[in-house]
This record gives structure tokens, sequence and C-alpha cells, in this order.
């Protein structure tokens, strides 16, 4: 989009991990952008429905890839491209507030900063949005062989009003790609986005780039924009969540980086992104990693393999490569379900537990995760637990409340990704039997 003749940034968007919220935030900052910019999407492999969208916008500039390409080597093949003064890379699932595009170019052009990155919060977009990250901080420790190199979020999740006085203007280690502002010049070359760094820890090589030219990289927290963390996945996106956060792309960007900058590849220093990996797939994701344990989950389930008593489960669940935290998970569910269900009896005269079960097993034989599967233990819950139960006292009861408090969500028709994975399996990994 050009606002004027002369526009001295040019924003750049690219798809994180999902397209679901590509075309809001889009509108986002064309609502809240006064200053003159440039706006480019990179279309990288997009879907057919935000194709035809991203056509009927004739304000943007749509640079479209139909290869598999990461975030950070598409930017690196669109900058020689770039005629102004700054460029702005930004991710589809960011919301931006009133003045934010000034403030950036504002902190750059008074302190000369390389990269200026805004102040992140983290949200659904609904709630009050906490702190992502008011600049990032390095902590390195020189050893013989390599250096120890650590990262931390400053303020993170403190709400931004708590701490208004520690956000000023400032310089810090690293911003991220959800938004920064970056000197033309510094990208221009391309050296600066290194190509082979690009599932994980992009935006540390950069900043670590940009020192070494010379440049200082700066947070500008009177810039503020939103990273919609919390908003809910939509099942059409979990291709391109898988493809981006692939454990094999993510370690060969680890040790790239390791390489580059002569980083010990151990816990120490990738410890956290390592976590931030699992947990975030996990959160996302209902399918386990394949592992040789379940090599064979394309192909039909046999009938021996439906399970129908929680000692067969279990084995089953053992069988198929679930952990030890895992399992311990899926005996609290059956638990849980027990109690719940205890009386309760099909009408061909089987336990209600039995088919529970039986639906637990069949989660387990296509790898869902534990979360999951103890959802499906626990899937019944509202609509054939016997009335007698809920007329009980003591702990049943107690049971009962966890169980309806957790659940409160499944009943509101969603065509989210979590519809699947219900908060009831949360309710289980709590739930501790006598």
């Amino acid at each position: 989009m050009t606002q004027s003749n002369h526009p001295r940034v040019t924003i750049v968007m690219t798809a994180r991990e999902r397209y679901a919220l590509t075309l809001a935030a889009i509108d986002n900052i064309a609502c809240n952008t006064s200053t003159p910019y440039q706006f480019t999407y990179l279309d990288i492999q997009s879907p057919d429905w935000l194709r035809d969208q991203l056509k009927s916008r004739p304000e943007l500039n749509v640079i479209r890839f139909d290869e598999p390409l990461w975030p950070q080597q598409a930017r690196a093949r669109i900058v020689g491209m770039i005629e102004t003064d700054y460029v702005v890379f930004i991710d589809n699932d960011v919301q931006v507030e009133p003045g934010w595009l000034d403030a950036l170019v504002a902190c750059a052009d008074e302190t000369g900063a390389g990269i200026v990155g805004p102040l992140y919060l983290w949200g659904d977009g609904t709630t009050p949005e906490k702190i992502h990250m008011a600049g990032g901080k390095l902590s390195e420790l020189h050893e013989e062989g390599g250096s120890v190199l650590d990262e931390f979020h400053q303020l993170i999740n403190e709400y931004p009003e708590a701490v208004a006085k520690e956000l000023y203007r400032r310089p810090c280690d690293f911003v991220e790609y959800h938004c920064m502002l970056v000197r033309t010049a510094l990208v221009r070359d391309g050296k600066l986005l290194d190509p082979d760094i690009c599932c994980v820890h992009e935006h540390i090589d950069t900043a670590l780039a940009a020192r070494k030219l010379g440049y200082d990289v700066f947070l500008e927290p009177s810039a503020r924009v939103t990273y919609l963390a919390f908003r809910e996945y939509m099942l059409g996106d979990l291709a391109i969540f898988q493809d981006r956060w692939a454990e094999a792309d993510a370690e060969a960007s680890i040790e790239a980086f390791s390489r580059k900058w002569n980083v010990i590849n151990d816990n120490r220093s990738f410890g956290k992104v390592r976590q931030f990996l699992r947990t975030h797939i996990a959160r996302v994701d209902p399918i386990r990693l394949p592992s040789r344990n379940n090599a064979d989950r394309d192909a039909p389930m046999r009938r021996e393999e439906l399970r129908q008593t929680r000692s067969d489960l279990m084995d089953f669940a053992m069988e198929r490569g679930y952990q030890p935290q895992e399992l311990t998970l899926l005996a609290n569910a059956y638990h849980l379900a027990h109690v719940l269900m205890d009386g309760g009896y099909r009408p061909c005269g089987r336990p209600f537990i039995n088919h529970l079960v039986g639906t637990a097993s069949a989660l387990i034989r296509y790898d869902f995760r534990a979360e999951t599967v103890a959802a499906g233990l626990l899937h019944s819950a509202y609509t054939h637990c016997p009335p007698a139960q809920w007329r009980s006292q003591g702990r049943s009861r107690d049971y009962l409340c966890l169980a309806r408090r957790a659940g409160q969500r499944i009943g509101k028709a969603s065509p989210c990704l979590y519809t699947a994975q219900l908060t009831l399996g949360q309710a289980a990994s709590r739930f501790q039997p006598n």
C-alpha cells in the first residue's frame, strides 16, 4: 500500500504458523497506521481461499511463492526490491495499536538503531493482554570449546500497567519477528537474513549479525503490538503448523546457529527453545510425533486392537510408546471415568466404561496425544453419567465438580482444533485418586 509518494517504510508480512488470521491482520494495520507505508505480503503456498482474497486487495503488493520456503528465506529473496529507508517484518497473527509505526521510525531516527522492536503483548484478542516481551536479553558464558548463550524475555507475563515505570526506550539484545523494524541498508545484501537459520533462533541470529556490523537493537515500548498466541487454531491450519515446527528442521537451525556463533549445543543454550517446541506443538497438534512404535498409524485399525478393559488399554498404550507421564495421565482419566460411570450400562447390557475404553483405544491406535485420549475416556461424562452419581456424597461429588468445571468449553460448538482436545484431559492430569 502506498499512502503518499514518499513512504519511508515497507511493511512485509509473512504467515508465521497459520493462515486464518491473515486478513484480520492486514485490515488491522490499515486501520491503525496513519504514516505513509508500502505493504508487501509474501504469499508462500497459501491456500486457494486466501489467494483469492489477496487478489481482491489492490493495495497489497503480493509476491507469490509456489515452493516451500521458510519466512526467513522468503524475506531474504525480496529485500533487494525494497526501496524505502526502513522495512518492518511482521507476522500475520499480530494486531498493532495506533501510532505503532511512527514510534518505531522515530526510535530508529533518533538513536541510529539498526533494529527496533515494539512492546510485545500476547493474548487471544478478547481479554486483557500481558507482556510477551519488553526486549530480549542474552546471557553469555564463555567456556572451552565455545560459549553458553541463554535468552530471556524481559517482563514476560506482567501486565503493562503494573510495570509502566520499567517501560521506556532502551537498548536490548534482541527483538522478534512478530514485528521488527530494520534499516533497509542492513538487509539489502541479504547477509543479515541467514537462510540456514530459519525455524528457530532466526531473530537472535539477526540481532547478533546487526550488532557485529556495529548497530544497536532497541526496544520502543510506545509502539505496542499484540501477538495472538492464544487465539483458537483452526483445523485447516494444522498442516502449516506441523511443517513450521518440524523437529528435524528446528534441530537443523539450532545446529547452524551453534556453528555460526560458536555456541555449545546443549540444553543450557537451547533447552528453552526445545521446551517451547514441545509445549507449543502439544498445545495445538493432537497427534504425537512419529516413532518406531507408531509407524503403522496410516493403516486401518484391526479388530483385535480395540480394547475394553483398563489393563488392556494400559498395555496397548505402552506398546504404542506412550511415556510414564502419559500413562499416569491415562490411569487417572480411567479412574475418574470409572467413578463417574459406576453403575452405568449400554443398552446391550455391557458396562458403559467398556465403551469409553474402546474410544480411548482407537485414539491410542492413531497416536493422539495423551490429553486427547484422556478426553476420550471422559467424553460422555455429561450425557451418560448415571443420575445417582450426581446425587452422590463424598469425594465423587468433588470429581464431578472438577469434571464439570474443566469441561465448560466442551458444549460450545466451534470449528477450532481444540474441539477434539478437550479440557477434560487437563482435569484428569490434576486428578489424583486415593
